[in-house]
């Protein structure tokens, strides 16, 4: 589990370092997101470690460090807002580690089900839009959504130790969410497009029609690609549309 926290932490350093317009126009929440991240990966690596005092003083300072360095990056600057996220993540991973970290299936079945959304009824329609929201809210880029989709695969990679099936468990909702995500980047915020792909994925994902009844008996990553095959089809289907009828 160390090895893919530390992927995870590597990926949301260098992108605290990559310059904000390369991200996305906006990125005031896509910074204080990737800044909550790398500390929270980080954090995770450091508390085994080091006891908690000691802990929170090493992370702190290499917060306010990171924050010291940033400001030397061209078209980077450092802020108040980068440094509360920084320990929104610390605190956050605390938590994580103290009442989670032992028991790592607790910890595969919150991010698995997103946060408990796959246990509740309509579980795979409500994650769709849960997805659907969360990027009409940070509008990531292509960029930003690729190490998501990246992220996602590798998590159901580390755990594929639960994933001892050939079906998609019901709880398993992280396939609807990233799957409209793959879909999402390609509507430039059309709310008539968004709301007519989002009927087609979900359409796609309970018919499972063009093989991809197939694709989910994959082992492990079948969870996802059978999702993501429906994704890809949703846009097919979309580039059409907006193809005979000239929307943009």
């Amino acid at each position: 589990m160390r090895k893919t926290i530390f992927i995870f932490y590597l990926l949301f350093l260098i992108g605290s370092l990559i310059p904000s317009q390369i991200l996305k126009s906006n990125i005031k929440y896509i910074d204080l997101f990737i800044h909550f991240s790398y500390l929270f990966f980080l954090s995770l690596l450091t508390f085994p470690i080091l006891n908690i005092y000691l802990s929170f003083l090493t992370l702190i300072f290499i917060s306010l460090f990171a924050e010291f360095m940033q400001s030397m990056i061209p078209l980077r600057k450092s802020s108040i807002n980068d440094f509360f996220s920084d320990l929104f993540g610390i605190i956050f991973a605390f938590l994580i580690y103290k009442f989670f970290i032992k028991k790592e299936k607790n910890v595969y079945l919150i991010f698995s089900s997103l946060m408990g959304i796959g246990f509740v009824k309509g579980r795979g329609t409500i994650a769709s839009i849960v997805s659907i929201i969360l990027f009409y809210i940070f509008k990531p880029s292509i960029f930003t959504t690729l190490i998501f989709i990246f992220l996602t695969i590798t998590f159901t990679i580390h755990f594929r130790k639960f994933l001892k099936f050939e079906k998609d468990p019901s709880y398993f909702v992280l396939d609807e969410f990233s799957g409209m995500f793959i879909i999402l980047p390609f509507l430039d915020f059309n709310y008539l497009l968004t709301i007519l792909s989002f009927i087609i994925f979900r359409i796609f994902d309970i018919l499972k029609p063009f093989g991809i009844k197939k694709v989910e008996k994959l082992k492990i990553l079948g969870v996802l690609l059978d999702d993501y095959l429906s994704a890809f089809l949703t846009l097919l289907i979309i580039f059409i549309i907006k193809f005979l009828f000239h929307l943009r």
